[in-house]
């Protein structure tokens, strides 16, 4: 809601050469409903009345605002406002294997790839072995610590400039799965199903601070903390074993004479460790051979099911949202 990046994005922008993307499951979406009513405008300003074409929504299948724009306009048109349906039941945070595939497409990410990476760490994380199930592992370490340690901010550092974005994808997937008011009660309904509501009887606020940032750039920043500070952090570290390129330094640069980028990143995270190690700070490393689709699609499955996982040992209901809806009914 920053006037100002809309507003640069579309002076430069030309209407005719320009496709939107609009996801919103309700089509009431504060944020998501102000920028898509300027740019509907604006198309239809300068395309006149087939500004639709250029429009895809990604709504419910059924209900909700948007998907009734959809309906009204498809029936005057059938090219326009072409549309893909959110899956029913799956909040925001967990429907980037959804959702996002349009984008992954668009800018040339092989999606079936992404599929194949996060159904090969589904088939990773199916074992009731706990020494076997890397989510499960990773889980029910943070949640010692958390619950028996004082642990109560996670941070995430990925040692890859490809990978920022990721970590703030975590921040949301932890945030509100993890902080809540109320623990869960399980409903048994007569079909066999079951239905998790709040108990209002037992209030928990459980909650782990979530935190994103950057190797190396943030060495230079938190770290010090990290190393000096509080010690109510759990650090986790994302390193690449491969990168696609790299770039060698010439002969005469003193120490670093020689060396690759790669290799001093990896030389940078793993003194990062030792010196967390050396302070009795808690932190653990993923590793990623690189950072492709596949490889991508089976680290977001993981931190899915690690934080389902955690919601479970915490009884809270990892999957809904209340506290969003305060500000939004506000």
């Amino acid at each position: 809601l920053d006037p100002q990046t809309l507003s640069v994005l579309l002076r430069n922008l030309k209407p005719k050469k320009t496709f939107v993307v609009v996801i919103s499951k309700s089509g009431e979406t504060t944020e998501t409903k102000a920028a898509f009513e300027v740019v509907r405008q604006w198309l239809k300003r300068s395309i006149g009345r087939n500004y639709g074409r250029q429009i895809v929504a990604i709504t419910d299948p059924e209900h909700g605002s948007l998907r009734r724009l959809v309906a009204e306009e498809q029936a005057k048109d059938k090219l326009s406002f072409r549309s893909l349906p959110l899956l029913k039941g799956v909040g925001g945070r967990f429907s980037e294997f959804n959702m996002g595939l349009l984008h992954l497409s668009l800018i040339g990410v092989d999606i079936k790839q992404v599929l194949n990476g996060a159904a090969a760490m589904y088939q990773r994380c199916s074992s009731p072995d706990i020494f076997k199930n890397p989510a499960y592992l990773n889980a029910a370490l943070h949640y010692i610590l958390y619950r028996k340690k004082g642990k109560s901010i996670s941070i995430l550092m990925p040692f890859s400039e490809g990978l920022k974005s990721t970590a703030d994808w975590y921040c949301q997937l932890l945030g509100e799965s993890i902080g809540k008011k109320y623990a869960r009660k399980v409903v048994l309904l007569p079909e066999g199903t079951e239905r998790w509501v709040a108990d209002k009887n037992r209030k928990v606020n459980t909650g782990i601070t979530p935190v994103a940032c950057r190797g190396t750039t943030d060495l230079h920043s938190i770290q010090q903390n990290n190393i000096e500070g509080q010690n109510d952090k759990a650090i986790t570290f994302i390193r690449v074993d491969k990168f696609i390129s790299d770039i060698m330094l010439p002969h005469n640069c003193g120490i670093i004479s020689g060396k690759s980028y790669s290799g001093l990143l990896k030389l940078a995270q793993e003194a990062t460790e030792w010196a967390l190690v050396r302070q009795q700070r808690p932190n653990c490393t993923i590793t990623l051979p690189e950072v492709s689709a596949f490889y991508w699609g089976g680290l977001l499955f993981f931190f899915e099911l690690s934080i389902a996982f955690e919601g479970e040992l915490l009884n809270i209901n990892a999957f809904d949202q209340p506290g969003v809806e305060g500000y939004k009914n506000y």
